[in-house]
């Protein structure tokens, strides 16, 4: 999974000749369209007031620094097996492929992995279903008690 394949080769290309060409708040508006929804304003707004205009701001450290670090990020069945605390996936119903596969690789790495899905929201579950999030969270938290360093404590 490359950060590209998520917004599909194209998409990513677009977004980076449009910041590129120096339409960073379009590039913006396309990235989080992409990973979120056309109203992806409507969803942060409300709950990060003044983020629209933040983001347009920090475009150049996001396009710049941030997302091409992502690609250089390690993490697989190496990493994966050093992890002994509870797993669990939260995957809105319209977040797309990459998530998919995502959660599929969590499976793989981690086979008691438990899924909690939000129907109708994309990426930014968190911001359109926060009820149903912290509900899902709530449910595998109340089953599964973690203590310090991801032991479970003694009961």
């Amino acid at each position: 999974m490359d950060g590209e394949d998520d917004l599909g080769d194209v998409g990513g290309r677009v977004i980076d000749e449009r910041y590129a060409g120096g339409d960073a708040a379009g590039a913006v508006d396309d990235f989080l369209a992409a990973v979120g929804a056309q109203q992806w304003r409507e969803n942060i707004e409300p709950w990060i007031p003044g983020a629209v205009e933040q983001a347009e701001r920090e475009a150049a450290n996001f396009f710049e620094v941030e997302l091409p670090v992502v690609g250089g990020f390690t993490f697989g069945p190496e990493q994966a097996a050093a992890i002994s605390a509870p797993v669990l996936s939260i995957v809105g119903s319209l977040s797309g492929p990459m998530w998919e596969e995502g959660r599929a690789l969590l499976h793989e790495w981690f086979p008691t992995c438990v899924d909690a899905d939000i129907h109708g929201s994309t990426h930014m579950l968190q911001m359109e279903q926060d009820t149903a999030v912290a509900e899902a969270i709530a449910a595998f938290c109340s089953t599964r008690p973690v203590g310090v360093g991801g032991r479970s404590p003694s009961m």
